[in-house]
């Protein structure tokens, strides 16, 4: 409430001059009150963008802390970074402003972390950064839960996925590449009733892939040993409403 400055209107200079015909004493107190009034609207507005410069600032250095090869670090550098900015304050003990604040830099860190750690092929520590911070993360983004659910696939931690992908999924409509990292992760475990059940969720869900990412997609199945969950994508026409091409029948007869 102290930072709230009663705004101008389009005729308050008019009236001022007006004013000023009259009492130029008024005038000149009216025309400092409205600068005062400027002034402070402006110092209320520079906290945030100040805040918003020292997150992207944290979020640059942990990606150049992961690309001079200290991926291992990450948990301390984050922790490092949040006490940078919210002090020793425990995130559970704040509330309202600070708290969605905290949580939202979490976020913005550990999603830097994450980006650059798939970049390097990091995946474990990836993972490791998201277990040290994740009681501060809240729900997080799509973008956090989709390079978590891919950092887990690449990393063979497939206890992981179904976790990731739903968290996912409260969040939005998972892309073509979150469909492919499932179905790398069921092929993986030649579990068919488990992509049945994805199938069906990503239909549930209003997702729908196209030809190229159902052929990549069973690809990765027959790669995978599993070509009978490639016969299944090719089944789902819920998933996948053109038919089959030349490529997916290629990619059968291998």
């Amino acid at each position: 409430k102290d930072c709230e400055a009663t705004p101008l209107s389009p005729v308050a200079p008019r009236a001022l001059l007006h004013a000023s015909r009259f009492s130029p004493t008024a005038a000149n107190e009216d025309v400092a009150a409205a600068t005062a009034n400027r002034r402070t609207s402006a110092s209320c507005r520079r906290p945030a963008t100040a805040e918003a410069r020292a997150s992207s600032s944290e979020a640059d250095a942990l990606a150049a802390a992961v690309r001079a090869g200290r991926a291992k670090d990450l948990p301390k550098l984050l922790d490092a970074a949040f006490e940078r900015a919210f002090g020793d304050s425990d995130l559970d003990l704040l509330g309202g402003d600070e708290l969605v604040a905290g949580r939202a830099m979490c976020a913005t860190l550990l999603l830097s972390s994450l980006r650059a750690c798939a970049r390097w092929r990091c995946y474990r520590e990836a993972l490791s950064a998201y277990d040290h911070t994740k009681c501060r993360l809240g729900s997080g983004s799509t973008a956090v839960w989709s390079l978590l659910l891919y950092s887990a696939v690449e990393a063979g931690q497939f206890w992981r996925c179904e976790v990731f992908f739903e968290k996912l999924c409260a969040l939005g409509r998972p892309s073509s590449n979150d469909f492919s990292n499932m179905v790398r992760y069921h092929a993986l475990r030649r579990d068919q009733d488990g992509l049945r059940r994805t199938l069906a969720r990503l239909v549930q869900l209003g997702s729908e892939v196209d030809v190229l990412s159902r052929n990549r997609a069973m690809a990765a199945c027959c790669n995978a040993g599993a070509p009978d969950l490639a016969e299944v994508l090719l089944a789902s026409q819920a998933i996948c409403p053109a038919g089959a091409d030349a490529v997916a029948f290629n990619t059968l007869m291998k």
